[in-house]
């Protein structure tokens, strides 16, 4: 998407839209990934191994894409560029996707 001066305010608000939409797919990616881990914890002997892991990388997949699209989203719009000031971590842990601006 292009801002233009006719559609600048609409296209800002677009793009505002689709970076909070972004973050809730991450929200719900890792709580979907999170119930899964609760699954194989309490040993849920239905789930297989192989099954488990390919879902587990299939979550962190549309989470990194998700969180990589943010700042990329952000880039090209004048009203975000103070959010280039920032730098972006991530890290998958115990608790599932963290991200944090330093």
């Amino acid at each position: 998407m292009k801002d233009s001066k006719e559609s600048g305010a609409r296209v800002v608000r677009m793009k505002e839209e689709t970076i909070e939409g972004h973050r809730e797919s991450i929200r719900l990616y890792g709580s979907k990934r999170r119930e899964l881990k609760l699954e194989v914890y309490s040993r849920d002997p239905s789930i297989n191994r192989d099954t488990f892991f390919s879902a587990m990388d299939k979550y962190d997949t549309l989470i990194e894409k998700r969180v990589d699209q943010i700042p990329e989203l952000a880039e090209t719009s004048a009203a975000d560029k103070d959010l280039l000031n920032y730098e972006y971590s991530r890290s998958s842990g115990w608790r599932g996707w963290s991200w944090e601006t330093t």
